[in-house]
């Protein structure tokens, strides 16, 4: 009997990190959950605990490589495979919402880092792993990064190069059987609800479809579809899963 199919997601505390948590482990995966914040690891555990999966929260700062490799390894050695890999991590400092004329150099440099740069790094240290079953890459990207966005500049251009790396990596590692692909989401997520709520000027633009995402049903299940052997044939594709908001 074959073990089950592991994922590694990055940013595994975060709200949609901890919705692929729960969708993927309801599938059967184990899961390997990296994040920086222990109390952001102990949220991925309850995720994971509460749906039955076995897991493995990993501790890292992901602008660092070398830790990137040993935790990618910790993973590996733990469950014995990695099949798929999520890049959801997103510098969570508030220099993300700043204006472009506002963002320091050691601000921007971090947005970077841990969010392209890092996908990046974990996706190479995992490439032996995926070659050997063939297996998937899904990077979280953003509509910011397709159409710009007033305030979220430095957001916008790290989530561009995210959406550059699915497409140069499809390529690269397809001939190994690996797909690559981006979902850039829109879903009402707590940390949006929050920012909502603290701020009584931000108002909410429905999509065309009438309807904020939800993170498990609307994104979750589309990064479980990518994984998935019906997916086989889909590779350096960016897909938005955002109601019609981009056409909008």
């Amino acid at each position: 009997m074959s073990s089950p199919k592991v994922a590694l997601i990055t940013g595994a505390g975060g709200d949609l990190g901890r919705a692929f948590t729960s969708v993927f482990a309801r599938a059967g995966y184990s899961i390997a959950g990296i994040d920086i914040e222990e109390h952001a690891l102990k949220r991925f555990s309850s995720s994971a605990e509460a749906a039955g999966a076995e897991h493995l929260p990993i501790s890292c700062d992901l602008r660092d490589w070398g830790q990137i490799e040993q935790a990618v390894h910790a993973a590996a050695k733990h469950f014995g495979r990695i099949d798929v890999i999520i890049n959801n991590a997103t510098a969570r400092t508030s220099p993300t919402m700043k204006p472009l004329d506002e963002c320091s150099a050691a601000e921007f440099d971090t947005i970077i880092s841990v969010g392209p740069r890092a996908a990046l790094g974990v996706s190479r240290a995992a490439l032996p792993w995926l070659k050997a079953v063939r297996g998937k890459i899904i990077n979280i990207g953003s509509g910011a990064g397709l159409n710009g966005a007033n305030g979220l500049g430095p957001y916008g251009m790290s989530k561009a190069a995210l959406h550059a790396f699915t497409h140069s990596a499809a390529l690269e590692w397809g001939p190994h059987g690996i797909t690559v692909n981006g979902i850039l989401p829109l879903a009402l997520t707590e940390t949006m609800a929050s920012v909502m709520e603290k701020d009584g000027k931000v108002q909410l633009h429905l999509p065309p479809i009438g309807r904020m995402g939800e993170v498990e049903r609307d994104i979750g299940a589309l990064a479980l579809f990518l994984a998935s052997p019906e997916a086989d044939y889909i590779s350096g594709q960016n897909i938005s899963a955002d109601g019609g908001m981009t056409r909008r």
